[in-house]
């Protein structure tokens, strides 16, 4: 029976499966994985919002691949990069830095399982204008390594019993987002300096995810300008929190929060489709 061994990881509720492929042990094609997919699949698979693989690199110690739950590859992860930080160290992996379809990027484990993670690729900043979007007190569209919708909603709403499913999914597909977006709910916590809470919809999950490590690099850059807010801001998503530091300039933006290796596997290739990219 051959078999294919992976890492549960959370990160703040953020979930992966994470794959050693320095020895090729899956193919990635270029467009859809349907065994990503597959994986990924809460009620036929393993279950999780994403895949990560370490693989092998030229210019740094190890290379870091993410595809979505859809089977789509994307550029960049936030907690999935924290989490393939953690990861990397229990291969006996001492990295501080890594590549990325972003570019390369650094990052540490402080503790036993916090992890930071340096985010400053950030670019396209209100590079699509939002203004159609009225039902929300305020907008900012950015690309933190993928693309994100910040949407601040309007007094008197709370986030609480806020439809993020349906707004989400109707803005993700907005005509005016080429690629598709993710999307960013907030609401300033009442008495909290530096407190919001978010909840987001991600694009290639299609549905809300616990939290989002980009998403709260994105919407820290977004509340820094809303609400004058400095230094650092505490993101409180339904699966926890994530602390987004970062100067003035936003030239220096580290992200930090817990992750947690839940369990190790091996699933049988057997219940894969022969063409799905499993060697």
């Amino acid at each position: 029976m051959k078999t294919l061994n992976f890492t549960k990881y959370s990160a703040i509720g953020n979930d992966f499966i994470l794959i050693d492929n320095r020895f090729n042990a899956v193919t990635v094609l270029n467009s859809f994985n349907p065994w990503v997919a597959y994986l990924c699949d809460r009620r036929r698979g393993i279950g999780a919002d994403g895949l990560l693989l370490l693989e092998n690199s030229n210019s740094t110690p190890f290379k870091m691949r993410y595809l979505n739950a859809d089977g789509q590859e994307v550029s960049m992860c936030g907690n999935g990069a924290r989490a393939i930080l953690h990861f990397a160290k229990e291969l006996g992996i001492n990295a501080n830095r890594f590549e990325t379809m972003d570019g390369i990027y650094f990052g540490q484990v402080l503790a036993s399982n916090l992890v930071q993670l340096k985010m400053d690729h950030i670019r396209d900043i209100s590079l699509i204008n939002l203004d159609t979007f009225t039902a929300f007190e305020r907008r900012f569209f950015l690309n933190t390594g993928v693309p994100h919708v910040v949407l601040q909603l309007k007094e008197g709403d709370s986030l609480d019993n806020f439809d993020v499913l349906a707004h989400g999914k109707k803005i993700r597909h907005a005509p005016i987002f080429s690629d598709g977006t993710n999307v960013n709910f907030v609401e300033r916590m009442k008495g909290l300096a530096n407190d919001v809470k978010i909840r987001t919809f991600e694009r290639g999950v299609e549905g809300e995810t616990l939290s989002c490590g980009t998403g709260a690099v994105a919407a820290a850059y977004a509340c820094a300008q809303w609400y004058n807010m400095r230094e650092q801001i505490t993101f409180h998503f339904p699966g926890g929190e994530l602390l987004v530091k970062f100067n003035s300039a936003f030239s220096e933006v580290f992200l930090t929060g817990v992750v947690e290796k839940i369990f190790d596997g091996r699933i049988d290739l057997r219940f894969l489709n022969q063409s799905s990219g499993v060697n």
